[in-house]
């Protein structure tokens, strides 16, 4: 025999369990949603916070660091300012010379003394010499180059030494 629901009343109550649950899980997905969207506009306006402060910061650092240029440092050279204005040259050279020399040339030494550069290196092939030259010779942060030596080793690879010069109180950036 089939069991058949005539009472109407379990047909309101099932669709109102129904309802119910639906509702519930719709006030619930509308609760996270707006509780992350609160979320997510907090760390915005923390974050934009942050930004200004470290906005700030930076601005502040930079000012300290060009009033540190401006102060002397007691029993410094005289000519503190001419040598810190060197080493950035330095640091800049330092920074630009693997740009400069060709994959072919690696370096094995490096030494600098008053306003000379010694590189001394192997290298490959001699095309990588001449294409050394021209980039470093066409460089603005130096004003003369010079090749002490270039020898061949038996395995047909070179070795090299090479003297890079820039001008000592000048920021490197004039040409001679």
């Amino acid at each position: 025999m089939y069991m058949v629901n005539i009472l109407p009343w379990r047909k309101r109550l099932k669709r109102r369990r129904r309802l119910l649950f639906w509702g519930m899980l719709a006030a619930q997905i509308s609760l996270v949603a707006a509780f992350g969207a609160v979320q997510a506009y907090g760390l915005r306006q923390e974050r934009s916070a942050l930004s200004r402060r470290l906005a700030d910061v930076d601005r502040r650092l930079h000012e300290l660091a060009a009033a540190e240029l401006r102060l002397p440092i007691p029993g410094a050279p005289a000519d503190y300012r001419a040598i810190k204005d060197n080493n950035r040259h330095y640091l800049r050279i330092a920074a630009k010379l693997p740009q400069l020399l060709p994959p072919g040339l690696w370096l094995t030494g490096l030494s600098q003394r008053d306003g000379c550069l010694r590189l001394s290196g192997r290298g490959t092939a001699q095309d990588d010499f001449s294409l050394a030259h021209r980039r470093l010779a066409a460089s603005p942060l130096f004003t003369a180059l010079k090749w002490q030596e270039i020898i061949r080793q038996q395995d047909g690879s070179y070795l090299f030494k090479l003297d890079l010069y820039w001008p000592l109180h000048g920021g490197g950036d004039e040409r001679n």
